[in-house]
């Protein structure tokens, strides 16, 4: 496999217009009046503000942590249809058609697809299936005989490159995807990248040219 041409991408911001854990929390609990109330709080600005940078320094979500723990209780087999509905009835509407336009014209040029994403495995799983990309690496949740512990078993949060070698046994990429500023460590180890860009957004990239290594453009959506 590491003699193949390989291209990472990324799931979240970059295949759709989503943070599809968060979003796929608030699909599945929707009516749980705790989650909402939990989800409220976890959007106040000053919330935002101290987890971000706790994030920065410990590399530790702790909203993203908590949130996880209302998965707690449902069944291995729920979760993965569940994930499955999410992505056909609310990912499909969110797609980055400029970005399913590249990996089309990459599979064609007989490059491996490959999803990396910190997101949770049951929505990972359904992308897959969604995207035709049988191979896909992310955080995987914790399993107590196949009941969800709302727990954490592997992140891959600003810690996708030390997964990939791995799973993949490569250290070197054709090439990388990803609107993930946090990328920089799968980046620098591919040919060339495609920079995701909102245009309503601040473009940090090129405040970040300077570390990126590898051949680059910026893709704007």
């Amino acid at each position: 496999m590491s003699k193949e041409k390989i291209v990472l991408v990324d799931i979240c911001g970059t295949l759709f217009q989503s943070n599809t854990t968060f979003d796929f929390l608030h699909w599945l609990l929707r009516d749980d009046k705790n989650y909402l109330r939990f989800e409220h709080i976890r959007k106040l600005r000053i919330i935002g503000f101290l987890n971000h940078h706790v994030s920065q320094f410990f590399g530790i979500d702790i909203m993203r942590n908590v949130a996880l723990r209302f998965l707690r209780g449902y069944t291995h087999e729920y979760l993965y249809y569940e994930a499955n509905r999410f992505c056909r009835n609310y990912l499909d509407k969110r797609k980055n058609e400029q970005v399913f336009h590249f990996l089309e014209e990459w599979r064609s040029q007989g490059k491996r697809l490959v999803l990396v994403s910190a997101t949770i495995d049951c929505v990972a799983h359904a992308v897959s299936v969604y995207c035709g990309i049988p191979l896909f690496l992310s955080t995987e949740l914790s399993y107590n005989n196949q009941v969800c512990t709302g727990r954490i078993k592997k992140d891959l949060l600003a810690n996708k490159y030390s997964n990939i070698h791995r799973a993949c046994g490569c250290s070197h990429f054709d090439r990388v995807i990803t609107d993930n500023y946090s990328d920089l460590d799968i980046i620098n180890k591919a040919d060339s990248a495609v920079l995701i860009q909102y245009s309503k957004s601040k473009n940090k990239w090129l405040s970040l040219t300077n570390k990126i290594t590898s051949k680059w453009q910026i893709l704007e959506i």
